[in-house]
């Protein structure tokens, strides 16, 4: 949903981050949330990783969606399944990446690798591993991203 626009209120120029207004002709500065959602998915083959786990905030979020299918992009040219059932979705916080992470691991320890929707989730994940006693993220790599 477009933010509304306050460009009109000011005197001096106006360039919005991280959000697209209700006026065409303002100056927005957004991130390219799919290929940040590539990259992560490229480290992580990178690395060998081929059960790849995602955690991240709410569907809702046009990041997420964007974050994910750039992601799914990748792991499916790579031939890596790509499914639901290796999903989870929460906020943004390294709490949800802690508990999600124990989730999935409870769930399919097979999972390899796991892309995350922004660096706390990241680190939560890896905290989870590293009270599991795995050496992250030589056993346990995930790939966080964050465009703040």
């Amino acid at each position: 949903m477009p933010l509304r626009s306050v460009t009109a209120d000011f005197d001096v120029p106006v360039v919005y981050a991280h959000g697209i207004t209700d006026t065409e002709t303002d100056e927005v500065v957004v991130p390219d949330d799919r290929m940040a959602g590539r990259l992560a998915a490229e480290h992580l083959l990178a690395q060998g990783r081929r059960r790849i786990g995602y955690i991240t905030a709410h569907r809702a979020s046009d990041a997420v969606a964007n974050r994910m299918a750039g992601a799914d992009a990748v792991l499916s040219e790579a031939g890596v399944p790509v499914t639901d059932a290796l999903r989870e979705f929460g906020d943004w916080s390294g709490a949800w990446g802690y508990r999600a992470a124990e989730r999935l691991h409870r769930a399919d320890p097979s999972i390899d690798g796991i892309v995350c929707g922004n660096d706390l989730i990241a680190l939560g994940a890896a905290r989870y591993f590293v009270a599991q006693g795995c050496a992250c993220p030589r056993t346990w790599p995930s790939s966080g991203t964050t465009t703040g």
